[in-house]
């Protein structure tokens, strides 16, 4: 009988030490994001080769800006916020508006904070990991709705800077979360998104384990800082790219990542262009691909130049990158400028694109 009573006890208190052990992402030193995607190039997709020229965001349907009035919630600490505050059946009449993107303690909401050294929580020098019992904590809120030409498409959210812990809510359910403040995050939404109006929440934490990687000379304020928006792929599209630009032989390699996240293996024929300054394409190929369901394919492509036009401060000669992708009589088309500079130093000498730079400077 006591052997049993130890053993129930010892389940029991086991059971009570898992629910403790559960830290939240925000105070967790070893989670850094749930559910994002991998880090890319900065790039939007475009429906054709005219409206990729122009290298314009909002020129291209595969893109919708989400910044503006917000509704908002804050707390100075996060424990006494309802337990509920992302239900997507939740009442926000009540909640105030914010714009983003934009700081809230400039908005009303919350205390900046300048100091140049240590940390603006207490105890002013705590050691990492730890942090305080609360947070302050910011809710944002709206309605998107996603456009009909989209639909079959992999649709994500961008958030292009917020500080510092930020979990994000579809419908009420959790997509993800990220920290890294400066950098922009961006998630797939499909899992939960639905016909007509969707509801989507932002909740921000003002300190996080992030915190000790973000100890700066600089105003310690919070939110989302950069742009939101939402854009869309095609199921077999770019999925990253990494130019190559030197000028050894003027020479210039392009690597192109393709994904496939359908469910069929897919064929597509991938295209590049490189046109100068004039208007004038100096360089084209295109190769045929073959990508199983679910998985990635890397394009490689090379060639060299004549009489590159070089880029430095000075003379910042840009020639205009576009890839594209085609299948099914459907193509779209992603603009990158790229430039060729080469940087050296030999003894003392700083030289670039073959010449010496002469550095000019007083003591202020």
């Amino acid at each position: 009988m006591i052997k049993q009573i130890l053993i129930t006890c010892l389940s029991v208190c086991t059971l009570l030490l898992s629910a403790q052990d559960q830290v939240p992402y925000w105070r967790d030193m070893h989670v850094l994001s749930v559910n994002k995607e991998k880090p890319r190039t900065s790039f939007m997709t475009y429906e054709n080769k005219n409206k990729a020229m122009e290298s314009n965001y909002d020129n291209s349907k595969f893109y919708k800006l989400l910044n503006g009035k917000w509704k908002f919630y804050y707390s100075e600490d996060d424990r006494t916020a309802p337990t509920n505050i992302t239900d997507d059946k939740l009442d926000i009449s009540g909640w105030n508006d914010i714009t983003v993107p934009g700081n809230w303690e400039v908005q009303g909401f919350g205390t900046p904070i300048y100091i140049n050294h240590g940390y603006e929580f207490q105890p002013r020098n705590p050691q990492p990991p730890t942090l305080p019992d609360h947070s302050p904590m910011g809710v944002y809120r709206r309605d998107i709705e996603v456009p009909s030409d989209w639909k079959g498409r992999d649709i994500y959210l961008h958030i292009g800077g917020s500080k510092s812990a930020t979990y994000v809510y579809l419908n009420g359910k959790e997509i993800g979360y990220s920290e890294d403040s400066k950098n922009p995050a961006e998630f797939l939404l499909n899992p939960y998104l639905k016909d007509g109006k969707n509801t989507l929440a932002i909740k921000i934490y003002r300190w996080s384990t992030a915190s000790y990687l973000e100890c700066q000379d600089f105003w310690r304020i919070s939110g989302i800082e950069r742009d939101v928006f939402l854009w869309s792929q095609p199921k077999v599209a770019v999925n990253d790219f990494h130019v190559i630009s030197t000028l050894d032989d003027t020479y210039k390699k392009l690597g192109v990542d393709i994904k496939n996240a359908s469910t069929n293996n897919s064929t597509a024929i991938v295209k590049y262009e490189l046109i100068d300054a004039n208007g004038k394409t100096i360089r084209d190929s295109s190769q045929n691909v073959n990508i199983n369901s679910q998985n990635k394919n890397t394009v490689t492509f090379s060639a060299q130049i004549d009489n590159v036009a070089t880029w430095t401060s000075e003379s910042p000669n840009l020639y205009k990158l576009l890839i594209t992708v085609s299948q099914n009589g459907k193509e779209e088309v992603i603009p990158f400028n790229v430039g060729f500079r080469k940087i050296e130093i030999k003894v003392s000498d700083h030289i670039i694109n073959g010449k010496k730079l002469s550095l000019f400077y007083v003591n202020g």
